[in-house]
């Protein structure tokens, strides 16, 4: 190929110049040398900032990385409903909470099914037994139709430690008001263990409750509960309760309004 066909060749490679300073236009004074050496000065330039680019795309991959393993843990960590309500797993706040409204402990609910003249054993176990101090858990039916018209109302409050095997400064008493129809019957710990029982009236009655600290609802099957230490059988550790189902309730909650101070374990 001769020098004015490579030089043209060139011309179509190089971008857009004024044609004054454009080296591969011949009719500008432009040689063969001198497109040459700009078209290999232009290709190293292009090769430089090519680099740059894959520099930038590297950089912004693995931001993207770090991002996405971010977001994989704060989703895992908290989720978003659609009503804009938020679920978090844990948080920690070293500075100052603001909130336009009170502060309030997730509230759960569950239903006692079986018959409505029995009562049934409810678990409770006590999460926050070796950290936190006294526990309290309430249990209510704040509207009296719920489940059925006129079915009966209830607010308690018990307040409680259990004994734990040892470790000791067990109490425990309860606030009981209620409208209708009697709710419940008993309350106690399994001696050995974190764990409460409280028998309420079944029927498919609904129940709300919260705590002061981490409680799990362990069994709220309408059913006797047996309870044991977790050992094996036949270990020294090893013991078991059985917590039967109850027709009546306890003299000393048979009662509209149980106070504290009257009634304690």
């Amino acid at each position: 190929m001769k020098k004015p066909a490579i030089l043209a060749t060139l011309t179509l490679l190089a971008p857009p110049m004024m044609a004054a300073d454009d080296p591969c236009n011949p009719n500008t004074g432009g040689t063969f040398h001198s497109c040459i050496t700009f078209m290999l000065q232009r290709i190293g330039q292009l090769e430089k900032e090519n680099q740059a680019q894959q520099a930038k795309i590297q950089a912004l991959e693995m931001r993207l990385s770090l991002t996405d393993g971010l977001v994989a843990k704060l989703t895992s960590a908290f989720s978003v409903s659609s009503d804009g309500n938020v679920q978090v797993k844990n948080l920690e706040v070293s500075g100052t909470l603001k909130t336009t409204e009170p502060v309030q402990v997730q509230i759960k609910t569950f239903k006692v099914g079986g018959d409505f003249d029995k009562f049934y054993p409810i678990v409770f176990s006590d999460d926050g037994y070796y950290v936190h101090g006294t526990l309290e858990l309430e249990i209510w039916r704040s509207s009296v139709h719920i489940d059925s018209s006129w079915r009966g109302s209830l607010l308690s409050r018990f307040t409680l430690r259990s004994y734990g095997w040892g470790h000791g400064a067990a109490f425990a008493y309860a606030e009981i008001h209620q409208s209708n129809n009697k709710f419940v019957a008993s309350y106690t710990d399994f001696h050995y263990t974190k764990q409460w029982i409280v028998w309420l009236r079944g029927g498919g009655t609904t129940y709300s409750w919260r705590s002061n600290h981490p409680v799990t609802l362990v069994d709220f099957k309408a059913e006797p509960k047996t309870l044991n230490t977790g050992y094996p059988p036949g270990s020294q550790h090893y013991h078991v309760t059985e917590y039967q189902v109850k027709t009546k309730v306890d003299p000393a909650l048979d009662k509209w309004h149980v106070y504290p101070w009257t009634v304690s374990q």
